[in-house]
């Protein structure tokens, strides 16, 4: 049997740095590094168009923006989606058609109502929050379970959302794939010559030797010291990160509402470095005033290139990822967890979503129920005092992270044709 192009539809890719986006152009990549033949439906993104189309040139695959497709989920990129759609039908008639996030599978929901062109094959990519938004609605959960029906496949990332999935539609399961993700393609090379972990490696402190060395993210401290570049690299100082959007649903009252329970001794010995885009500036205010009233070393970087990433998870010890569910967001799989382990940092996570996919409790970090700061205190108390600890889950968490690859995930996506 030939071999079917492959378009992958999303409204979300480069240049936007979100994870999907990112998720969207890996599975691009292998499925092109298998032989398939592939094209990416996409938002044209900042300048018009231009900064995509400098990039495509060194892609192995074709990429169409979508005209009119601002990069979101509301109903004018839905229908210039469908627009792109009607227009180059015969392309869709004759694809496996991949749809990869949340903006589109709404766009996509509408195409099949509307009984716009079908795809030879179709699969769909769930994340995790869609799965409860989309189900909570019956409209929405009619359109989805529509899609989902005529699907040939469905994945997600955890065993988790599979869980959250067949709860809600039952009738995926003959269908349903668990494939988790990997870390981008050039994450590793972030590691430098021999995948050198920085301090943690014996390189001295803060050498960041294997990483560039003129990268480095300025910090406004939100606790009693002063501003530094970077997390600290004072060998007799734990440097504690956390690295995601500022935001309620990533948690980082959490983590300095535990920080505040740890013993004096052990929170001295600490210091907590935040790094993501604010995104809601009235919780940044309440974060402020958490951090003042911690009494622990406390520093908000804002956000750092994915270059300044590598030396600030090379100059760190410990990673905390305290995501809180909501009613209508979940944390999928935690692939941040995995981007920390590469680097060879024990996690510290609320087990909430799929996090458990990503972290092995006891093994390659700990993980603490979502509402119980003190077994968080605890959990980070463990780590801070006891490097032993912390050098074999970070070996192990490394490890871990290396397990997890996208061609193994093309593959599972779109099994490789058996020779004649």
């Amino acid at each position: 049997m030939p071999r079917l192009p492959v378009i992958i539809l999303t409204h979300e890719f480069h240049p936007y740095p979100g994870g999907i986006a990112v998720y969207a152009r890996e599975v691009a990549l292998a499925l092109a590094a298998e032989g398939h033949e592939v094209s990416v439906w996409c938002p044209p993104g900042d300048g018009g168009g231009a900064v995509l189309a400098r990039a495509a040139k060194n892609w192995p695959f074709r990429v169409f923006p979508i005209s009119g497709n601002g990069g979101r989920q509301g109903w004018r990129d839905r229908c210039s989606t469908l627009r792109h759609w009607r227009a180059r039908a015969d392309e869709v008639l004759a694809s496996h058609l991949l749809v990869a996030e949340p903006g589109a599978l709404r766009a996509a929901c509408l195409a099949e109502l509307l009984r716009l062109a079908r795809p030879a094959r179709l699969s769909v990519m769930l994340h995790g929050s869609e799965i409860l938004y989309l189900s909570r609605f019956p409209h929405r959960r009619w359109l989805l379970e529509r899609l989902l029906g005529r699907a040939d496949s469905v994945c997600v990332h955890s065993r988790f959302n599979a869980t959250l999935l067949l709860e809600r539609f039952r009738g995926v399961s003959g269908k349903l794939r668990v494939i988790p993700g990997a870390l981008r393609s050039d994450f590793w090379g972030c590691l430098g010559p021999g995948g050198d972990l920085g301090r943690r490696a014996g390189a001295g402190a803060g050498s960041g030797e294997g990483v560039d060395a003129n990268v480095s993210a300025t910090c406004d401290t939100g606790g009693t010291a002063a501003g530094a570049p970077g997390p600290a690299v004072d060998e007799a100082v734990v440097c504690v990160v956390c690295v995601g959007r500022i935001h309620p649903r990533k948690g980082q009252h959490a983590l300095l509402e535990a920080a505040a329970l740890l013993p004096g001794e052990i929170r001295r010995r600490a210091r907590f470095c935040f790094a993501g885009r604010v995104v809601d500036p009235a919780y940044q205010r309440r974060l402020d005033v958490l951090a003042a009233r911690s009494g622990a070393h406390v520093e908000f970087c804002g956000e750092i290139p994915d270059e300044g990433l590598a030396r600030f998870y090379s100059d760190a010890d410990v990673f905390v990822l305290p995501s809180q569910p909501t009613r209508g967001s979940v944390e999928g799989f935690g692939l941040v967890c995995l981007e920390a382990g590469a680097f060879g940092l024990p996690v510290v996570a609320h087990d909430t979503g799929g996090i458990s996919d990503a972290v092995r409790d006891g093994e390659t970090g700990l993980l603490v129920p979502h509402n119980d700061r003190q077994a968080l205190a605890d959990a980070l108390s463990r780590l801070i005092s006891m490097p032993a600890l912390r050098r074999r889950m970070g070996g192990a968490g490394r490890r871990h992270a290396a397990s997890f690859t996208w061609r193994d995930y093309a593959r599972a996506l779109i099994p490789p044709v058996a020779p004649a």
